[in-house]
């Protein structure tokens, strides 16, 4: 059932700094459409997860919602966020109780849409990127007792997540994505990760939240000059919040 749901995105589309985004139509968990032009005049943050019980995308989803406050404070922002999963498995990855979201962030009061992308044709349009087998395989294994510690040994790993990536069995090799896009659906920046265990980079984040016009045109031709990586190792973010 991993091809139950279609998307709307225009397939020669562009996407790069100081372009306009492709536009797109996505199902929520609870069945309803949603497309990005719906959020225009609000600054969007458009984040690519793999699937729904991804421990890697629970922990960056609870930086979103703990940074919520900070990240908002001084302008709207819609935060949209895309699932590699169908909405079946996007509703219980938020909501069930054997899920890793709800662990770390409170269920009832969400901070953003989830939106679920079975066919995977929006992020092959947003250039999401993947990672071999191996270098997923090398990424995850030393991060996997701190994972242990945030979820706990017996809570890591359930029936739902086995039988979500038996359905989506190529989501672990995504690598996740934020793209930052203006009032005008301009893409301003991109914080893609180089491995799967890098947290976002609030920072960065934060100063496109501030910008104003003129702002923005300097960093689009900044962003465009340097890599846009996007941010730090989890296993360093992980111990710095415990400290």
């Amino acid at each position: 059932d991993n091809d139950e749901e279609g998307a709307i995105a225009t397939a020669d589309a562009v996407v790069g700094i100081g372009h306009a985004v492709p536009d797109f139509m996505l199902i929520c968990m609870d069945g309803q459409e949603h497309k990005l032009s719906d959020f225009r005049g609000t600054k969007v943050m458009l984040c690519f997860y793999r699937f729904a019980y991804c421990p890697y995308c629970a922990y960056a989803i609870s930086q979103i919602a703990g940074n919520y406050k900070k990240l908002a404070w001084a302008t709207k922002l819609k935060i949209v966020l895309v699932f590699r999963t169908n909405h079946s498995f996007l509703k219980q990855g938020l909501f069930n109780d054997d899920a890793l979201i709800p662990r770390l962030v409170d269920r009832d009061c969400y901070p953003f849409i989830a939106l679920a992308d079975a066919t995977g044709d929006v992020g092959r349009t947003y250039q999401v990127e993947s990672k071999g087998l191996g270098g997923s395989i090398a990424d995850s294994v030393p991060n996997v007792p701190m994972l242990f510690g945030l979820y706990g040994v017996c809570n890591l790993i359930s029936t739902t997540m086995m039988r979500e990536l038996y359905n989506f069995p190529s989501t672990p090799l995504m690598l996740p994505s934020e793209l930052l896009i203006d009032e005008n659906g301009v893409l301003i920046d991109v914080l893609r990760a180089e491995k799967a265990s890098e947290t976002m980079n609030v920072g960065r984040i934060s100063r496109f939240l501030l910008m104003g016009e003129a702002e923005k045109r300097a960093s689009r031709v900044r962003n465009t000059e340097f890599p846009n990586k996007r941010g730090f190792d989890f296993s360093k973010a992980n111990r710095r919040a415990t400290q």
